[in-house]
């Protein structure tokens, strides 16, 4: 589509297809260099914008998420340049006495399960924040990760795949869909404070 943001739910029925997403510049240096090493098919999704350098680095070890903010309470996934949303909302958050921890997914495919699943298992809330559809996006790997987590809560932040994205600038097209670190925040604050967050 015009913004972008349906593609990873049809790359990910592709089968031996790895979907990487960096979250900065130096990310995706490495990427291309890990891709090229691979053998196999690799889609790699990167913004069109600026994405923010990320304060903490780390070298991207294939299949592997990494935590660059440290949290005790909620576990904010990123994709790609939503990772700097993500460090965004944890510092809201923490205005609120709310301790999340923020983790840069690196990627769709593999996708660390195993992370994700330490995290359930702690009893965070799992959030997932994407620049794309939440059908079939992050927020459906969060889900089916989960599928046999009775208990675990959690919340999808992305783009509705059932209303048409009109054309405009971005930081109003966020404003308007509940994409910019406030509404997250605030959506994740009384999703803890009354017990919403499935």
């Amino acid at each position: 589509t015009h913004h972008g943001i349906s593609d990873a739910a049809f790359l990910r029925a592709m089968p031996n297809l790895s979907i990487l997403q960096p979250a900065d510049a130096d990310e995706l240096q490495e990427m291309f260099s890990l891709a090229l090493a691979q053998g196999t098919p690799v889609a790699i999704r990167y913004a069109k914008a600026d994405a923010s350098p990320l304060p903490k680095r780390s070298p991207v070890v294939w299949g592997k998420a990494v935590v660059v903010r440290d949290g005790s309470r909620v576990s904010l996934w990123c994709s790609g340049r939503e990772t700097a949303s993500g460090l965004a909302v944890a510092e809201l958050l923490r205005a609120r006495g709310i301790s999340a921890e923020v983790v840069n997914a690196r990627f769709l495919k593999p996708f660390d399960a195993d992370l994700l699943r330490d995290r359930a298992r702690r009893g965070f809330l799992v959030v997932s924040i994407e620049d794309h559809v939440k059908q079939g996006g992050l927020a459906s790997i969060v889900l089916e990760t989960l599928s046999d987590f009775a208990s675990v809560r959690t919340l999808a932040f992305g783009w509705d795949a059932d209303r048409t994205i009109p054309h405009g600038d971005v930081k109003t097209l966020r404003r308007e869909f509940g994409m910019t670190p406030d509404a997250i925040a605030d959506s994740i604050a009384h999703a803890l404070a009354d017990g919403s967050a499935n």
